[in-house]
């Protein structure tokens, strides 16, 4: 059995960055995403942010987590779109110990020059085996939706 830390508010000075949400149900669960883009004042690049967190509800009305992941990297613009140029995953509550280990290989994206918008596909084949999880995985996927929202040059 993993340890299962009490799940701490998802705040911030963006108000509009989580919503309210009511109290999570006895043995219900709730995985929570946020995915953030700070484009360049030029447009050239930007800095992306991104993390989910999985959370199950006590009979007390406490959230545990019991799973969660953040990313930050860094973006640079280019005729196919926005290529990774930085990337680095933070490990936070886990299931296995074999789970954190897999966020040092998020770097092979960032080798391939991948595209955002390509993540869904890519991710599953340059990360896979020992050196993947499947919680990091989907988060990465996830994250190349935000590319049909960023402004065009």
């Amino acid at each position: 059995m993993q340890d299962c830390p009490v799940a701490p508010e998802l705040v911030g000075d963006d108000p509009g960055a989580w919503h309210d949400i009511p109290v999570l149900g006895p043995d219900w669960m709730r995985r929570r995403r946020l995915v953030d883009v700070e484009i360049d004042d030029d447009n050239a690049g930007a800095r992306i942010w991104a993390m989910f967190r999985d959370t199950v509800g006590e009979p007390d009305g406490i959230e545990l987590v019991l799973h969660e992941y953040g990313i930050s990297g860094r973006l640079e613009r280019h005729d196919g779109g926005m290529a990774l140029t930085e990337l680095e995953a933070d490990p936070r509550v886990l299931p296995f110990v074999e789970c954190p280990a897999a966020a040092t290989n998020v770097g092979r994206l960032v080798d391939a020059r991948t595209n955002l918008a390509d993540l869904p596909r890519v991710v599953p084949e340059v990360l896979f085996g020992v050196a993947s999880c499947t919680h990091l995985n989907d988060l990465l996927r996830s994250m190349g939706g935000i590319a049909e929202v960023i402004p065009a040059r």
